[in-house]
């Protein structure tokens, strides 16, 4: 098992702003990483997903500033030619959206084993094991 492991944007949109049954399997998935001495990682991309639409609310904004800016629980990542170069690849060869593609190209450039996600469109190379929130971590 790895100690690295990349959350999706919509884990932790999940994680601030979801549902009360997503909410909590975040919550849980995370913390069962995070407990388990692993370091979570995502992309710069996903502070603008994550505040794309938490701009209507504030607080919810301010949230997500807060955790996505602590090191000590999530390390960002930002993209450069060679990730964008391998997104497109992967997103050809998978059949994925490019905005998916190079979060799963930012977990590979971050050699993370774990790639965490609830999109069931999602797909990694095999060398990156998929967790969804169903898997307990």
């Amino acid at each position: 098992m790895t100690d690295k492991v990349y959350v999706d944007s919509n884990i932790l949109i999940y994680y601030v702003d979801g549902t009360t049954d997503l909410k909590a399997a975040a919550q849980r998935s995370l913390k069962s990483h995070v407990d388990k001495g692993r370091r979570l990682f995502s992309s710069e991309l996903t502070l603008g997903e994550c505040l794309r639409g938490a701009w209507r609310d504030k607080d919810v904004a301010a949230t997500f500033l807060t955790i996505l800016e602590d090191d000590a629980f999530i390390s960002l990542t930002g993209l450069n030619r060679a990730i964008i170069g391998r997104a497109a690849e992967i997103g050809a060869e998978l059949n994925m959206k490019l905005v998916d593609a190079l979060h799963v190209a930012t977990a590979e450039a971050l050699n993370c084993g774990v790639f965490l996600a609830n999109d069931r469109g999602i797909r990694v190379p095999d060398r990156i094991e998929i967790y969804h929130l169903s898997h307990s971590g």
